[in-house]
């Protein structure tokens, strides 16, 4: 009887799922992005499993680095994912590999390598037959994909909306750092932090120089970038301009207040709340639950990035002086950062470990401090589960998270690498744990940042009414005609005024002159001394 309902109770599901109208989304995602894939999916999954106006088929494009990432949820998924992966392994890492160490060695010139990299996926993706794929799929209809998405703009998206004559687009961007992207949008160096800066949004008038400065330059190098990414499109025989336009479309940011600096956005811009922070789940590896129960106090390090700033020898040494202190060392680091034989060499009260969920690490009342290089979604779990962190922020996005957290006192953060060492590392370590300062405003922001909206129904709830009603209903028309910085911030019409004020200036004063020389007859004593001269 129970297998009956079971089954009756699973057509009538899959009843109601087929009578629901089908909306087809192609997802085209930056490769290497482990963190960017992880967020996408957190809110793609959300919408398949909440039916109920639409029933969603996401069509992904991925490098085949991320493949992998992407294969769970083709298995778990009904007729919900459909995966196109195209590129070679090796030759990403190359390229982006070194990209990456050049950019967190010097963020200015790294991106020059970067824009080869950039250049070089779209050759993969171009060469792949991905695109033809998805045309035959489409049978050139157009609207056959509702929407169009990415992580990252990009000119392998812009061609495939041309193509697939796809109207409606919307960018997902996990990390809060739109800075880079936007030429029109509203970005006031005199308190908006670009990207890369270590500035916070109250800057004296030397720091304003400068913001102003690296945000010109910034802006000057992506245009170059994208007129070369262009016209790389457009040597394979297609049409694109070199002008990514952002402000028609839908925006999800991963823009929780209360862990970055606020900034004003237009209407299509939808800020989400945290999306990887979560309530934790109980660890229930048994090694890692011992060795936590041992020591009064837990420090976290996390992944294997924080390795680019501190040397390992370094590292012995800070876990060393702590031996016989009743202190704790968990270390997340990759296999090809540390290998097996150096794990040998750190002491007892120092455990290793390759992968952990580190919400559930986190959220665990076990830890009491976390070391991270700064990632987005490091700071945010921490800040959300009330951990005070030492912030090493050197490289990228990593300098606005780490100004941040020093700005409000949830940490310590270090943004040169100079200053990363035993005696500074150590003597963070120490102002924290005896400092109570740190915790309480980390928990502070924690309590503020649990009260925002889910962002997964957010997310859910806007792109619903996206595809039903369009972004019309939500986009500033001056952002939308492709005006120029100059008119989009009305320069033009200050400088009309000007001159109108100018002019009016000009007819008051003469007005005024000629009404003095008539009632004081200034002006015919000097006609009359210039004729007596001549």
């Amino acid at each position: 009887m129970h297998i009956k309902i079971i089954l009756l109770y699973f057509f009538f599901l899959r009843f109601i799922e087929n009578s629901l109208q089908k909306k087809r989304i192609l997802v085209n995602i930056f490769p290497g992005g482990k963190t960017h894939n992880y967020v996408i999916k957190n809110l793609f999954n959300y919408t398949i499993n909440n039916i109920d106006i639409y029933k969603y088929e996401y069509h992904i494009i991925v490098h085949d680095i991320d493949l992998e990432t992407w294969k769970e949820e083709i298995e778990y998924t009904l007729n919900n994912y459909f995966i196109y992966s195209y590129g070679n392994k090796t030759i990403f890492k190359d390229y982006f590999g070194k990209s990456i160490e050049e950019m967190n060695k010097n963020p200015n010139y790294g991106f020059l390598t970067f824009n080869k990299g950039m250049k070089f996926n779209i050759k993969e993706f171009i060469e792949s037959n991905i695109l033809q794929k998805l045309k035959i799929l489409s049978k050139n209809e157009e609207d056959y994909f509702n929407i169009i998405g990415t992580d990252v703009p990009n000119y392998i998206n812009k061609l495939l909306q041309s193509e697939l004559k796809i109207k409606l687009k919307m960018y997902i961007f996990p990390p809060a750092i739109p800075q880079i992207f936007f030429s029109n949008f509203e970005l006031n160096p005199s308190y908006t932090p670009t990207v890369g800066s270590k500035f916070t949004n109250n800057m004296n008038f030397y720091e304003r120089i400068q913001n102003f400065f690296i945000q010109s330059a910034t802006k000057i190098m992506f245009k170059i970038f994208q007129f070369q990414q262009s016209k790389l499109v457009n040597s394979y025989g297609y049409n694109v301009d070199s002008f990514i336009h952002f402000q028609d479309a839908i925006h999800f940011f991963q823009f929780p207040l209360g862990i970055v600096f606020p900034m004003s956005f237009p209407p299509n811009f939808i800020l989400l709340n945290t999306i990887t922070s979560e309530n934790p789940k109980k660890i229930n590896d048994e090694n890692i639950n011992n060795f936590l129960n041992q020591y009064e106090t837990n420090i976290y390090i996390s992944q294997g990035t924080i390795m680019k700033s501190i040397e390992t020898e370094n590292l012995f040494d800070i876990i060393n002086y702590y031996k016989g202190k009743n202190i704790g060392f968990i270390l997340g680091i990759r296999k090809d950062l540390l290998s097996d034989n150096d794990i040998k060499k750190f002491p007892k009260h120092a455990k290793i470990i390759r992968w952990i969920n580190q919400n559930d690490l986190l959220g665990d009342n076990r830890i009491k401090l976390f070391i991270t290089h700064g990632g987005f979604n490091s700071i945010c779990e921490s800040i959300f589960h009330g951990k005070p962190m030492i912030v090493l922020g050197v490289g990228l996005d990593q300098f606005n998270t780490a100004s941040f957290v020093k700005k409000y006192e949830m940490g310590i953060s270090f943004q040169k690498r100079t200053f990363i060492n035993k005696e500074n590392i150590i003597n963070a370590i120490n102002e924290i744990l005896n400092n109570k300062k740190y915790y309480e405003n980390v928990i502070k922001h924690s309590k503020f940042i649990k009260k925002l909206k889910d962002p997964r129904k957010e997310f859910k709830y806007w792109l619903d009414i996206v595809l039903e009603h369009g972004t019309d209903y939500l986009i500033i028309e001056t952002y939308m005609k492709k005006f120029s910085w100059f008119i989009v911030n009305g320069y033009d019409v200050s400088i009309f005024y000007i001159f109108l004020f100018f002019i009016v200036f000009l007819i008051q004063f003469k007005t005024l002159k000629c009404i003095y020389c008539y009632i004081f007859g200034t002006c015919q004593k000097k006609k009359k001394e210039k004729i007596k001269i001549n």
